[in-house]
């Protein structure tokens, strides 16, 4: 969001600088890794679907300029309960604003799409052919070298410890000095609260993990490796939790809290980097040690049996002593 503003703000003469607290496209924010899901759909408000119209105007002028495909138009496939919050947000928003969908029952949808042979009985599957896949660095990267070109300036690796505002500007003081600026737009996503006070914002950690078939020989071709027909999905587990499939080598699944839901079949889970996490058992007598995969730049356990992402969380109370009651 804050390589786009900028871009825009220099596109229209505006003479801006953009604060980046490391270096563009880095891993340590939510934009990392090789692709985001891009829906005109909005499934989350139907007010929001003139803005996702926009912004895939923006995409294509952006690919223009940076003569790169940042956009790959491979559809998207939206799966849970009709009046849930996926698929029943994606028919009101393509209700509302006339957007071309189909519709596939929990049958059909297992017959097209193998891989989703576990959908749950009662949830349906909303395709759209205006969804796509968008590489979320590349695009940052691109987007802040037009800036450039348009004469912003970047100052990278500059932390924003504090603001105060004064009459006609505000002062920014950051880790390379005070900058007097006449406004500010604030895109530092989790660290927002941390900067800006008073907000009634609460940061959730949402590990994303990519996934690829473990036959892909055999797999359809909505899960090719190529990205002109890699598969696009989102899905409402029947646990609550949602996964979403967005990559063009792979698949991304994002949790909003603890989840017990398997991932897809046939899908072992792949490093931020690309590199195989072992999900095959331990051979006879062989030590089960966990295994370790980079996620948004921090590492989780894989299980050894499962080469499942495993997350820890920080024991509560007391710690046990050995042989004792807890």
């Amino acid at each position: 969001m804050g390589a786009c503003a900028l871009w825009q703000l220099a596109e229209r003469g505006v003479d801006a600088i953009g604060i980046e607290r490391h270096q563009p496209g880095h891993s340590l924010g939510s934009s990392h890794g090789g692709s985001r899901m891009f829906r005109v759909t909005c499934l989350e408000h139907p007010g929001l679907v003139p803005l996702a119209r926009r912004s895939r105007e923006l995409w294509s002028t952006l690919e223009e300029s940076a003569d790169e495909q940042l956009f790959f138009p491979v559809g998207g496939l939206l799966i849970g309960p009709k009046d849930g919050r996926v698929a029943g947000g994606t028919l009101t928003a393509a209700y509302h604003h006339g957007i071309e969908v189909s519709t596939l029952t929990g049958q059909a949808l297992r017959f097209h799409y193998p891989r989703h042979v576990g959908v749950p009985e009662g949830h349906i599957g909303v395709r759209e052919p205006s969804a796509g896949i968008i590489r979320p660095e590349l695009s940052i990267r691109s987007a802040v070298n037009r800036a450039g070109k348009c004469g912003a300036r970047v100052l990278t690796d500059t932390r924003i410890t504090t603001y105060d505002l004064i009459p006609g500007g505000v002062v920014l003081r950051t880790s390379q000095g005070e900058l007097r600026v006449r406004q500010v737009v604030f895109t530092v996503g989790s660290w927002l609260s941390s900067l800006v006070g008073g907000l009634p914002l609460r940061t959730v950690r949402m590990p994303i993990t990519w996934y690829r078939p473990l036959e892909p020989g055999t797999a359809p071709s909505a899960w090719s490796s190529s990205p002109s027909s890699c598969g696009n999905w989102t899905t409402e587990r029947s646990c609550g939790a949602t996964a979403r499939r967005a990559a063009t080598t792979s698949s991304s699944a994002s949790r909003t809290g603890p989840t017990r839901c398997p991932r897809p079949r046939g899908l072992r889970p792949l490093g931020r980097a690309g590199r195989l996490v072992r999900a095959d058992r331990p051979a006879a007598g062989e030590t089960a040690r966990p295994r370790t995969t980079a996620v948004e730049g921090r590492r989780l356990h894989a299980d050894p049996h499962t080469g499942r992402p495993v997350r820890h969380r920080p024991a509560r109370g007391r710690p046990a002593r050995r042989g004792g009651r807890r």
